[in-house]
């Protein structure tokens, strides 16, 4: 009786870590499906909103992160690269930063986007310019990007009008690292933020 005893413990304690197992398996597929959603749904309204650029979507399991969007204006030509991370968890850690700017140097994107649903302590607002890189929420991100692709655009013009040799990826890396571009873009996200707060 005994022995029948406990090896009735030990089938049902199987089964309960079995039955833990799945769960949290079933955890880890679920949060997997949230962020490969919310990239779909940023790729699908960055695409709706840039017509004529090129987007390249990172598989899972690839390295790197997520989206690249190639930046082409009416005429046909390529502008630069922006990079976009997407993060659909419940808790912000500092080390997708890092990873983040190594993919950012590999693919040699000049401006580098993390959305995220969640934000470092002390985070204000709902975009930032942290580590070189912008940090802004989903419902933020296709007007960030509006504002980023406006300025590459502005770059372009005023090279264009130039008699420089200088390339015109270092004018672009040059000038969107700067604090003059830095603090442009925070004054018109803030207004779009502020339009969008009010509607």
């Amino acid at each position: 009786l005994e022995i029948a005893t406990k090896a009735l413990e030990v089938e049902r304690l199987k089964k309960e870590a079995e039955d833990a197992r799945k769960k949290l398996d079933h955890t880890s597929s679920s949060q997997e499906l949230v962020g490969e959603a919310a990239e779909l749904h940023l790729l699908d309204r960055l695409q709706k909103n840039f017509p004529l650029h090129d987007f390249h979507e990172i598989k899972k399991g690839a390295k790197g992160a997520d989206i690249l969007q190639s930046v082409i204006n009416k005429a046909g030509h390529h502008l630069g690269h922006i990079y976009y991370e997407s993060k659909k968890t419940k808790a912000w850690q500092q080390s997708w930063v890092e990873k983040f700017k190594d993919d950012i140097r590999e693919k040699n994107a000049q401006i580098g986007v993390l959305v995220t649903s969640v934000f470092p302590k002390n985070f204000q607002g709902e975009f930032a310019y942290i580590d070189d890189i912008w940090i802004c929420s989903s419902r933020f991100a296709p007007q960030l990007s509006m504002v980023l692709v406006q300025q590459l655009e502005e770059i372009f013009r005023i090279k264009k009008t130039q008699d420089s040799k200088d390339s015109l990826e270092g004018s672009v890396y040059s000038y969107i690292t700067s604090d003059e571009f830095i603090s442009k873009i925070k004054v018109i996200a803030t207004s779009h933020q502020n339009l969008l707060i009010n509607l």
